[in-house]
């Protein structure tokens, strides 16, 4: 599906600020403050949506690995014995080698290696493909970090578990969840946003009109590689690994001819050895946001 040039203005201030206000946006993208309400409003039901990117290690997740999974009996058996697990915050029905694709978030390399062997374990289950991620570089169109040294209460965990679900979320509404006031709660916002803990960006969720490519690459110069993945706006997603691959990713294309471009762009990369791709047809699980549910925070649906 094509984007006007006023909505592509919008989303691409959006990912440098998420949180802007609509004078800002409007400032930006050189609309008037009616029509960027006006396109902000619509972005729903363009399945696009403003949510916080959130690295995995804040909340504790520090060993992730991506599985290729074929079934011994069959896809709805397979996923009936995974998509229950907490540890497994994503499943997808995928077209190629596999029939699933899973991601595993957990707290240490050991319950990683425990996490993987109960997996091929189960009798559903017939193959099962590992790359552990080192880390994830691109999320939503923007680098995410790690934790680092800053320190987090439950405050902290509570406001960034909201902003997961809706990035845009007034700062008194996010006051009023964790008992604060508005000026307390911006403070917060504000602090977790500069430290780099979250950024506010924007997210697609899945449109019957666009197609997501899975895709593994060896690379042996990693770093240009690196670079030029994170540069790619048709690459919302992208982990650093080891095992089969050196980088595991996401592409978005509007249609089957973008996505033989961007898979043949893939192969032509300087250092690139070998692309395996597979087709996204129906995401299962999508839960990041329910990996750490605080006590205080009202139950929701995920993203």
């Amino acid at each position: 599906m094509s984007m006007s040039p006023a909505r592509a203005a919008l989303m691409s201030a959006l990912i440098d600020d998420g949180r802007a206000s609509v004078e800002a946006l409007a400032r930006a993208t050189g609309l008037s403050v009616t029509h960027t309400r006006q396109l902000l409003a619509s972005l729903s039901a363009d399945h696009i949506e403003v949510r916080g990117i959130v690295h995995p290690s804040v909340f504790g997740q520090h060993a992730m690995a991506h599985l290729l999974i074929t079934p011994a009996r069959g896809v709805e058996a397979a996923v009936d014995a995974l998509v229950a697990d907490p540890a497994i915050p994503y499943i997808t029905r995928v077209a190629g080698d596999a029939a699933i694709a899973a991601e595993v978030r957990v707290a240490d390399r050991a319950a990683l290696a425990r996490h993987i062997h109960a997996v091929r374990a189960l009798p559903e289950i017939a193959r099962v493909d590992v790359d552990e991620y080192l880390d994830i570089v691109k999320d939503a169109s923007t680098p995410v970090h790690p934790l680092g040294d800053l320190q987090l209460d439950r405050i902290d965990r509570v406001v960034l578990y909201e902003l997961q679900i809706d990035g845009r979320a007034s700062y008194a509404s996010l006051a009023r969840v964790v008992d604060l006031t508005t000026a307390s709660a911006r403070a917060r916002v504000l602090r977790l946003i500069e430290s780099g803990v979250v950024h506010i960006g924007v997210r697609q969720r899945a449109r019957d009109d666009a197609l997501q490519i899975g895709f593994r690459l060896v690379s042996t110069g990693s770093v240009g590689v690196e670079h030029t993945l994170i540069a790619d706006p048709a690459v919302e997603y992208l982990a650093t690994s080891v095992g089969r691959s050196s980088f595991v990713g996401t592409l978005r294309v509007d249609s089957a001819a973008a996505a033989a471009r961007q898979i043949d762009t893939l192969h032509r990369l300087d250092g690139v050895e070998r692309v395996w791709t597979w087709m996204h047809l129906t995401v299962i699980k999508e839960m990041y946001a329910a990996q750490d549910i605080p006590e205080t925070s009202p139950e929701r649906t995920r993203r």
